[in-house]
């Protein structure tokens, strides 16, 4: 089964190399076809070419004429990927030993519709990866009394890594392109549920260095607040509540 993974870079060549060095050295017999996004061409410090020497990996580079969101980068690489597994990564994370059987193995039933790893600091400490879904009420809690715990059944897992068969993300029309960043994650997860199809966590880790932006500048504070409002306005966030003990029972 071919292996799409689709990296968006916003002048982050160096982080975009050294995922590339990863790919070279974990992907085994794997067939791979990666598709890096330059969301702003003129900000990178390394160039096509370089980007297309450091890949052993059939490399599609698309370049933005103006920056576009998560979602509409995404799915506009999707168009130019092949049938088989698609997956969604960020350049900030590292693959650590990924074992891309166990990616496939999550995936391989009928309804196993989208598969994740287990996401570590660099430090080796285990990161929230996996979530309850974020409401106005949960949201009240976790900042009065400063709880947070890793749900063994989440309702949405973190959309730096999220592994998809390609029939699926095409029948749930990829992600929703109303968000323009945060909350893709939590959308997608939440249709994907709705549409009968399970979350699986795959047997392997990945690095992941986590830099919040969200309470250090306001244009990320702003993106994310407009975000969670559209979230709880839309139809997938109350029918997914609606029917969340159903779905965690199947």
């Amino acid at each position: 089964m071919q292996i799409s993974f689709s990296i968006v870079s916003h002048a982050h060549s160096q982080a975009v190399c050294d995922l590339l060095a990863d790919f070279n050295t974990y992907s085994g017999a794997h067939s791979l076809h990666l598709l890096l996004t330059l969301n702003a061409p003129e900000l990178e410090t390394s160039t096509e070419a370089e980007f297309q020497q450091l890949s052993r990996w059939p490399l599609t580079v698309i370049r933005n004429t103006s920056p576009k969101g998560f979602a509409s980068n995404h799915n506009s690489a999707f168009e130019k990927a092949g049938a088989g597994l698609w997956c969604v990564v960020n350049p900030d994370i590292r693959l650590h030993a990924t074992k891309l059987d166990a990616l496939l193995a999550a995936v391989s039933l009928k309804y196993d519709g989208m598969a994740y790893p287990k996401q570590i600091s660099p430090t080796g400490d285990v990161l929230e990866f996996a979530r309850e879904l974020v409401t106005p009420w949960s949201l009240l809690k976790r900042y009065s009394f400063r709880t947070t715990q890793r749900q063994a059944q989440p309702d949405w897992v973190s959309g730096c890594f999220m592994a998809f068969r390609s029939e699926v993300y095409q029948e749930l029309g990829g992600f929703n392109e109303k968000y323009f960043l945060y909350c893709e994650d939590v959308d997608i997860c939440l249709r994907l549920q709705l549409a009968g199809y399970k979350m699986v966590e795959a047997d392997f880790s990945i690095i992941h260095d986590t830099r919040r932006n969200t309470l250090k500048k306001f244009d990320h504070f702003k993106w994310h607040a407009m975000s969670l409002l559209k979230l709880w306005c839309s139809k997938a966030f109350w029918a997914y509540l609606w029917n969340r003990s159903k779905i965690k029972a199947r």
